[in-house]
């Protein structure tokens, strides 16, 4: 798949001159962010956005690497021939009018007209195709997303937009989520989730990937796969539908696994896969695996500057079957009142220094494999000083660093600092436990753990 996510030269058949056409969204982003060659394909016009204009695809110049599709359904299939015989290697058609709209013929035709011709197709109904690292944004997406470890696929391109939307905003409750690759697969008449798990397995590029997926057409295909791709890195699996009444679990290892409930989510699971009930879930998760070597244990200590946000942490984790064994270090370096326990609490009036000092004597790596500082503003509170003092402590710690920085406006430079720095960030104690479970669970059942509670505790199963 190298030439679809790495092309040389990219040709937009069906590009338009018109703001609010596919084709002018797809040109657009091609022209703005893409290192490489891109042909404009109309018949009607010399020039689009500064760029020579070709009748055909057979008319472009060599070699074309890939052919991004914005045409009528129809004639789709005679454009695929056209690429066949020109030698393009990949299609991606954002062209909708196939099997979502009943029209299961004219995509039969699509995808025996690609095997004829050697022609590998993305959709068709899709988005499209980023690949961050490139700035290869062959879509109609509005933005690029931002780049980082995350690879999301998807068969929802309305899905697709949203999330490229919600962490392309800037925002403080979105900062830290960034993708390699992102595909939208429609209708995958062809590629299809097996083939873009078997690519990204070998991906040095991308660290989690995460799927949304609302139907398998070849359940042993996409098992085998995922199982492939979860020994290398972690795949998060958000199944759309999960809970519809009288969905058909499909518990076989054959056939459609379209199902829903707790079969469809045991194979998931009994594969190497994480699954997740919704998009918030999803990316806390990716990205605490992307950024966070895995914990080596399910003991975790906590330090916070405020005694309610530890309990709610304290009760987050245990519920999520870690253990909160109390530090073994030297009290009197705290003020008398503040608690030493597990969780720490540093009292309201904590500097940055009152932390620092904490993590220096409490969060000991041979008794913990993660460390959650969670911090509330508060008139003497620190919160980029903090932030500082935990990227350093965390350069050094073995394990997960979680940052909870409780609020909006008075934190958001600390919290910005923290996810630049590289530890994850997240506004609860509640969604850094249910992230941190998910990474350990991946890691227990990788194998990647120093060991557990006398007990054989673990995180409890999720999703």
């Amino acid at each position: 798949m190298k030439k679809l996510f790495y092309p040389r030269r990219v040709a937009v058949v069906g590009a338009s001159r018109h703001p609010g056409k596919v084709g002018h969204g797809i040109l657009k982003n091609l022209v703005r962010d893409f290192e490489g060659d891109v042909v404009p394909i109309n018949p009607k016009a010399d020039e689009i956005l500064g760029l020579k204009c070709y009748p055909s695809l057979s008319d472009a110049p060599d070699p074309v690497d890939l052919a991004v599709v914005a045409v009528p359904a129809p004639i789709v299939p005679s454009i695929v021939e056209e690429a066949g015989e020109k030698g393009v290697p990949y299609c991606i058609v954002i062209s909708a009018g196939f099997s979502e709209a009943g029209n299961e013929d004219l995509e039969k035709e699509l995808v025996e007209t690609a095997r004829k011709h050697g022609v590998r197709i993305v959709g068709p109904n899709c988005l499209g195709v980023i690949n961050t690292e490139n700035g290869l944004n062959a879509s109609f997406a509005a933005e690029s997303p931002p780049g980082d470890g995350i690879a999301f696929i998807t068969q929802s391109g309305a899905l697709a937009t949203s999330v490229i939307d919600w962490f392309s905003s800037g925002d403080v409750g979105t900062v830290g989520v960034g993708f390699s690759k992102f595909v939208s697969i429609g209708n995958a008449a062809d590629l299809d989730f097996p083939d873009f798990l078997d690519y990204l397995a070998g991906d040095d590029k991308t660290d989690v990937v995460v799927l949304y997926v609302e139907g398998v057409k070849d359940g042993e295909a996409f098992l085998e796969s995922l199982e492939r791709c979860t020994d290398e890195k972690p795949v998060i699996v958000l199944k759309g539908g999960r809970t519809e009444a009288g969905a058909e679990a499909v518990g076989t290892h054959t056939g459609s696994m379209a199902g829903s409930g707790p079969v469809y989510e045991g194979l998931i699971r009994q594969y190497g896969g994480i699954t997740v009930e919704g998009f918030e879930e999803a990316f806390d998760a990716a990205k605490l695996m992307s950024k966070s070597e895995p914990p080596r244990s399910n003991r975790v200590l906590v330090v916070t500057n405020a005694g309610g946000g530890g309990i709610l942490a304290a009760d987050a984790l245990y519920s999520h079957g870690f253990e909160l064994p109390e530090p073994e270090g030297d009290p009197s370096v705290l003020p008398p009142e503040a608690s030493t326990k597990n969780p720490v609490d540093v009292l309201g009036d904590a500097d940055a220094e009152r932390y620092r000092i904490a993590l220096e004597e409490f969060a000991d790596p041979d008794l913990y494999g993660a460390v959650m500082v969670i911090l509330t503003p508060q008139s003497m509170t620190e919160p980029v000083k903090t932030a500082k003092i935990v990227l350093e402590f965390a350069e050094d710690f073995p394990g997960p660093v979680l940052g909870v920085w409780m609020g909006r406006h008075s934190v958001e430079l600390g919290i910005r600092t923290l996810e630049d720095g590289g530890v994850p960030t997240f506004p609860s104690p509640e969604r850094a436990a249910r992230a941190l479970a998910h990474a350990w669970d991946y890691a227990r059942r990788k194998g990647d753990v120093l060991g557990e509670t006398p007990d054989g505790g673990g995180a409890r199963d999720q999703g």
